[in-house]
């Protein structure tokens, strides 16, 4: 039987509506025993999938971890009651070079010492060489699996892993999910089709790269300045709003934000997509 991916977005959130597959990934992830672990709540988002391509990746994490930290301190509140926020990023593509595919970062001097354990950032690699002993291995076996073959060499006692495992297999199953992830590999295999053809057109009438570049940058500036029409007709959006919307340089997410900008009922709506 083919697998859904867990590397689809529809299909992860789905996976991780699990409370012990949330509780026991987050456990290993970050060596939090799972016993001390009381709850592992899980917030509605429609966060936007920001692709390999997005050269500001590690900024924008960095602004997210930001902001998340700072939402959580209500008006008039003391800077006491700010609490730890950990971050955990799952990339189907290479961010660094080094050899390591389990990365943590956190604020440190120039001698190394922690300056705070208030920021925490996890990084997790999935298409790295795995080595022996590491505990998010089976879930990266897990995170890459496209098949029942794949999971039948998952051999573990990890039971957050397991119970990922028959949770896959009945995502699986699902008609529902099953047309979704259908619709998803054909949206895929669509945009390879025509970045082929692209590539193809380039090479059959000696078009050069920069012709190319130009003409995708043009569309791209065109796209964002529609988007900052439709915010600015909207609402009174931010400089810094703007400023974000210019640094997006995906014409496909700069679409689905058109559109999520059209349709939100409310400023905060569309911020938590932007």
């Amino acid at each position: 039987m083919i697998l859904v991916s867990l590397k689809s977005d529809f299909a992860f959130k789905a996976f991780f509506e699990d409370e012990q597959i949330r509780t026991r990934f987050i456990s290993d992830v970050t060596g939090i025993p799972y016993k001390s672990i009381t709850s592992a709540k899980l917030i509605p988002t429609s966060l936007i999938k920001w692709w390999r391509k997005q050269k500001f990746w590690m900024k924008r994490q960095l602004y997210y971890l930001a902001r998340t930290y700072s939402d959580d301190l209500g008006m008039g509140q003391n800077y006491d009651k700010l609490k730890k926020c950990i971050v955990i990023s799952i990339l189907d593509f290479n961010l660094t070079e080094d050899k390591e595919y389990h990365s943590k970062y956190t604020l440190r001097d120039q001698n190394n010492r922690e300056h705070t354990d208030l920021f925490e950032v996890h990084v997790i690699e999935l298409r790295k060489t795995l080595k022996e002993g590491n505990p998010i291995n089976d879930w990266i076996r897990l995170f890459n699996a496209e098949s029942e073959a794949d999971l039948s060499h998952i051999i573990t006692e990890n039971e957050g892993v397991q119970r990922g495992m028959e949770v896959v297999k009945t995502l699986s199953l699902s008609k529902k999910l099953r047309i979704m992830y259908d619709q998803y590999m054909k949206e895929k295999r669509d945009r390879w089709a025509e970045d082929e053809y692209v590539k193809d057109l380039g090479r059959s009438e000696g078009l050069l790269e920069g012709e190319i570049k130009g003409e995708i940058k043009g569309e791209i500036i065109g796209r964002r300045d529609a988007l900052i029409m439709i915010l600015r007709s909207r609402w009174n959006v931010s400089d810094e709003a703007v400023n974000r919307v210019r640094d997006i340089n995906d014409k496909e997410i700069l679409d689905m934000l058109i559109a999520a900008a059209a349709n939100a009922k409310d400023w905060e709506e569309f911020d938590n997509l932007l």
